[in-house]
C-alpha cells in the first residue's frame, strides 16, 4: 500500500476534528509501508503505528480494536480516502442521537462500466431507537439475497437490487462500548469479514442513525486483498464460506428472536447451489459439491425454493437435483 497510504492518512489528518486517534496497522508489509507509518507516527502525536506479522485484514483490524482509546471506531482501508468532514459530521450525529451504530454513504466507480465515480447514499434515513427496529427494518437489507430478489434477477428485472444496502465496515461508525462489551471481533475469513462483523454488531446494537452524505471514497484497485479475492478460482470458495457464516448467524438470530430469518438470504443459498452445479459441469470438481452439501446442505436450497413457490417439496427436490 506504499503508493496509496499517504493519500489516505493525509485525508484523515486534514479532518478538523482534533480529538482523533489514527491507528495504522502494518500487517507484515514487504514494501516501504512500515517506514511511512514510522514517519507519520513520529511527526503527528495522533498517529500510532502497530507492526505485526502478516495475518490478513481481519487480524489487522482486531489489533486496532484492541488498542483503540476513542469513544467511537471507524475503519478506513489504506487505498481509500475520506472527505475533510468525515470525522466531524459522524461524531456530531452520533453524539446528537446517542447511537450505537451510524450509517453513512460512500462514493465509488466500482459498480459502473466504464468506471465513473458515483455517490451511493443510505437508502433510507434510518433512525432506530431499539434493537427490534434494527433487526426488522435494517438488518434484512444487509443480509444476503432474498428469494424475491433472486426471482427478479433471474427474470432480468433491473430493480432486483433496489432496497439492498452494501454491508461494508467503512460505511459505519461504531460505539466502542458496543464492540468491547459484546467481545465482537472480525472473523478470519477470506471474504465477507465486513458483512459478518456488521451482522453481529446489529445483533447487539440498541440504536442506529444515518448521515445522508458520502464522505468515504472507495477506490477499488487491481492490487491488494480485494483483487486476490476476486480471482475466478476464489469466488466460489469464498461464496461458500460466507454462506456458512450466514447460516450460523441466522441460526443464532432465530434462537435469540424466536423467528426464522431464512427468507432474508434464501436467494443466496439457491444461487450458491447453481454456482456449484455450474462449477461441476465445467471442471468435474465433485469435491466442490461435497463441500457445498456438507456446509450448506441441499435441503436448505430446497427449503428456500419452497418458501417462494410452496407446493410439493418432492418436485422441488427433483428440480434442484437435476
Amino acid at each position: 500500500m506504499e503508493k496509496f497510504l499517504c493519500r489516505s492518512v493525509d485525508a484523515l489528518l486534514a479532518n478538523e476534528y482534533e480529538n482523533k486517534e489514527i491507528i495504522l496497522v502494518d500487517d507484515g508489509s514487504s514494501d516501504s509501508t512500515s517506514g511511512l507509518i514510522c514517519d507519520y507516527s513520529s511527526r503527528y502525536p495522533c498517529v500510532r503505528g502497530i507492526y505485526k506479522p502478516n495475518g490478513g485484514v481481519a487480524s489487522a483490524r482486531n489489533v486496532g480494536l484492541d488498542v483503540a482509546c476513542g469513544k467511537y471506531i471507524m475503519f478506513v482501508d489504506p487505498d481509500d480516502y475520506v472527505t475533510s468532514d468525515y470525522i466531524c459530521a459522524a461524531v456530531a450525529k452520533a453524539e446528537e442521537s446517542q447511537c450505537d451504530m451510524l450509517l453513512m454513504g460512500y462514493s465509488t466507480p466500482w459498480f459502473t462500466i466504464p468506471p465513473i465515480w458515483k455517490d451511493y447514499y443510505p437508502i433510507e434515513n434510518y433512525e432506530c431507537g431499539s434493537n427490534a427496529e434494527i433487526i426488522s427494518g435494517v438488518f434484512p437489507r444487509f443480509f444476503g439475497m432474498s428469494s424475491e430478489r433472486l426471482e427478479k434477477w433471474m427474470s432480468g428485472d433491473p430493480t432486483w437490487q433496489n432496497g439492498k444496502e452494501l454491508p461494508a465496515a467503512c460505511r459505519f461508525m461504531f460505539r466502542k462500548d458496543l464492540i468491547r462489551s459484546n467481545d465482537l471481533k472480525f472473523k478470519n475469513l477470506k471474504v465477507g469479514e465486513d458483512s459478518v462483523f456488521i451482522y453481529e454488531c446489529m445483533r447487539y446494537a440498541n440504536s442506529l442513525a444515518t448521515i445522508q452524505s458520502c464522505p468515504y471514497k472507495y477506490e477499488p484497485l487491481k492490487q491488494g486483498a480485494i483483487a486476490t479475492t476476486l480471482k475466478p478460482e476464489n469466488i466460489l470458495k469464498n461464496k461458500l464460506i460466507l454462506q456458512k457464516e450466514q447460516i450460523r448467524i441466522a441460526s443464532e438470530f432465530e434462537t435469540a428472536y424466536g423467528r426464522s430469518f431464512l427468507d432474508c438470504y434464501a436467494g443466496s443459498i439457491v444461487i450458491g447451489a447453481i454456482q456449484v452445479a455450474n462449477s461441476i459441469c465445467d471442471t468435474h470438481q465433485y469435491k466442490v459439491w461435497k463441500s457445498y452439501a456438507d456446509e450448506v446442505r441441499l435441503a436448505d436450497a430446497i427449503d428456500c425454493i419452497s418458501i417462494r413457490y410452496g407446493g410439493d417439496n418432492t418436485a422441488v427436490a427433483t428440480c434442484v437435483a437435476a
